[in-house]
């Protein structure tokens, strides 16, 4: 037989076949692998993106709704809404305007099932899931009733309620009176994906505030004189222990007969020279230059109080610190707060503030702000006593 005849007859593949055959096909497979974890990742990926974006939407709309009635008073509601707002860092510590907190609270009346009105304190921050974990990652909030828009009226410790949760970072930002910023980071489950959001919220009821709020006066058969009735007292009469409360140490004071001196000023600041267990009132009128939305601020050390208007009669027995334009109360180093109201150009206002120093160096320094009117100390023109009764 012919042996190339023969061998041209058989069958088969060669090893170096088979073996660039079993390439081919593992590559082939390598890739159908690559293309299907890629898009199982992707698809993964969009799944934890779609749960941050709808628990931050969660976490905004909440906040939004909240926020927005700060400050509500309802109608039938007496008494002021004494801190509307109020922010912390993470010590425990108030953070002032533009500077990054991490607790708010937000205060506004409520009505029960039975129509009774009851003011409530909503509390918002960032907690740990588990009590092993070592980060904040849900945001949680608090609801409790209160009285002085400060302190817990229950008689329980208040639940903590979730509202969001894979939070990386959770920042509030006060921005002007009535506008607070939330500053976000999401984190997916996967930890693969970290977005930053940034909302806003607009307290509409600390920006309008109903005229009868701050009742004018009527000064028809007064004598008034320019500036107002200075009294100094030694001691401090507000509370200089924790946990404050001014109302009771103020009472307690007031309530006994005192002996201050007297003097007449043209300016109720004093920049640096509150002395040491040294309380001061000042006793007068406030004239609206203008018509329209006044703040007035206080930045004190230590408490500090200003009312306008009905809140400020008969001084200092009937002075309800709750119902203060102006609620700076506590003992504390130099810090600000303010309030707003409605005022008539040319119309007279009882004003009537209370401010002093425990220990240390003290400071007093009132402000306003109005229509076309730049935040001033300035009180020159505006403020008036009754000669007659040295005050009101």
């Amino acid at each position: 037989m012919d042996l190339k005849t023969k061998h041209s007859l058989q069958f088969g593949v060669s090893l170096a076949e088979a073996l660039m055959a079993v390439i081919i096909s593992t590559l082939v497979m390598s890739t159908a692998y690559h293309i299907y974890n890629s898009f199982q990742k992707t698809f993964v990926r969009q799944i934890n993106h779609n749960i941050i974006k709808q628990e931050v939407r969660f976490a905004i709309h909440t906040l939004q709704r909240d926020t927005k009635m700060a400050g509500y008073r309802h109608i039938d509601n007496t008494t002021n809404i004494q801190r509307a707002v109020y922010l912390e860092d993470s010590d425990g510590n108030e953070v002032s305007d533009t500077n990054e907190a991490d607790t708010v609270y937000i205060c506004l009346d409520t009505i029960d099932s039975s129509n009774n009105i009851q003011r409530k304190i909503i509390r918002y921050e960032l907690r740990k899931a588990q009590s092993t974990d070592v980060n904040k990652t849900v945001l949680m909030k608090q609801i409790y009733n209160t009285t002085n828009c400060v302190d817990n009226s229950d008689s329980g410790t208040p639940t903590w309620l979730p509202v969001a949760k894979y939070f990386k970072k959770f920042k509030i930002i006060k921005y002007n009176t009535n506008i607070l910023n939330f500053e976000i980071q999401m984190e997916d489950p996967a930890g693969q994906i970290i977005e930053k959001y940034n909302a806003a919220a607009f307290m509409r009821n600390i920006s309008y505030v109903r005229t009868a709020d701050v009742n004018s006066a009527d000064v028809s058969g007064l004598t008034l004189t320019a500036g107002a009735v200075e009294r100094t007292y030694s001691q401090y009469v507000l509370d200089d222990s924790s946990p404050y409360d001014d109302q009771s140490d103020y009472d307690a004071y007031f309530g006994a007969s005192q002996s201050p001196t007297i003097a007449t000023v043209t300016s109720i600041s004093r920049n640096a020279n509150v002395a040491t267990t040294t309380s001061y009132t000042m006793t007068g009128y406030f004239r609206a230059p203008s018509t329209g939305i006044f703040t007035f601020y206080i930045n004190s050390d230590d408490g500090s109080y200003l009312f306008l208007g009905d809140p400020a009669n008969n001084p200092p027995v009937s002075i309800n610190l709750s119902n203060a334009v102006v609620n700076n109360g506590g003992k504390h180093s130099a810090l600000e707060r303010s309030g707003r109201f409605y005022l008539e150009k040319d119309q007279y206002y009882k004003l009537f503030a209370v401010f002093g120093n425990d220990t240390g160096p003290g400071t007093a320094i009132f402000s306003y702000d109005g229509p076309n009117i730049t935040k001033t100390t300035n009180f020159t023109g505006r403020l008036f006593y009754n000669s007659a009764t040295n005050g009101h």
